[in-house]
């Protein structure tokens, strides 16, 4: 039996780096707001909030990132961030 190849390959970080200084730097900004969004939607503060703090905060958050994937979008639709790309979360297969 042959086994589909995963769809991702590992870049090493020099490369990314690498590859990310050639970004502009609005599409870096964009990057870095549609990152920290996602850590914070998978906080463990953001869990415990009370209900109705949390629904709106999630909001603005799901707001900036939309902002941010706007920007992304328009430089390139790869760069888009979404939910299966927030930290925290299992990537399952797509």
């Amino acid at each position: 039996m042959i086994a589909r190849p995963p769809r991702t390959v590992p870049v090493p970080d020099a490369v990314a780096l690498l590859a990310g200084r050639q970004l502009p730097p609005h599409v870096r900004e964009a990057v870095g707001e549609a990152a920290l969004c996602g850590r914070l939607l998978t906080s463990r503060t953001h869990a415990v909030c009370h209900p109705a703090i949390r629904y709106e905060a999630a909001q603005t958050l799901y707001g900036r990132i939309a902002g941010a994937n706007k920007q992304l979008a328009a430089c390139n639709p790869g760069l888009i961030i979404g939910w299966a790309d927030l930290p925290g979360l299992r990537k399952g297969e797509r």
